[in-house]
């Protein structure tokens, strides 16, 4: 009996933790064909060139506490604005509010001058998605989908994955 669980295990481990993320891993499509997958893509950008998404905590410690106001103090002298400053508890907030991609637009375009105001702007504005079903939620913005377009600004590419909404 238990030879023959031990067996069993040794089976379902090797199959679980070998075999199966090989596999998935093999016929995994590529990052920017999957919607699901590129949220949660390029979400912490620290280049001034590309829009940045929220920080990640320390989130554990009281709103008075010194290292948190040290932490947002630091946030501000980065150039972090408004829902920047306050960091994500998970660390996996791939949007951000359209004010705050508004917001970073003159920083972004002191470090690219291949492109327009009124380019970036139309390109927050094609990147922002509805509250879910109408009125769950907030709008909100793509980090991913910003940065991967500012990327093909100016390319062939472009209209075919930024000038449309994601489906």
């Amino acid at each position: 009996m238990i030879l023959t669980s031990i067996k069993v295990f040794l089976f379902l481990s090797v199959v679980t933790g070998v075999f199966y993320p090989l596999v998935m891993t093999m016929i995994a499509p590529p990052l920017g064909d999957n919607p699901m997958l590129e949220r949660l893509s390029g979400l912490h950008e620290t280049e001034p060139q590309f829009f940045w998404s929220r920080s990640t905590g320390p989130t554990n410690q009281g709103r008075l506490h010194p290292d948190l106001s040290k932490v947002y103090q630091d946030r501000k002298d980065q150039g972090r604005v408004l829902d920047q400053i306050q960091g994500s508890a998970s660390g996996l907030d791939p949007e951000i509010s359209p004010d705050s991609a508004y917001a970073q637009i003159p920083r972004i375009l002191k470090h690219r001058t291949s492109i327009q105001e009124s380019e970036l702007k139309k390109l927050v504005e094609d990147a922002t998605e509805s509250p879910q079903w109408g009125y769950l939620g907030e709008y909100r913005v793509s980090v991913a989908r910003l940065n991967r377009c500012l990327e093909r600004a100016g390319t062939s590419e472009y209209d075919r994955y930024c000038s449309k909404k994601p489906r």
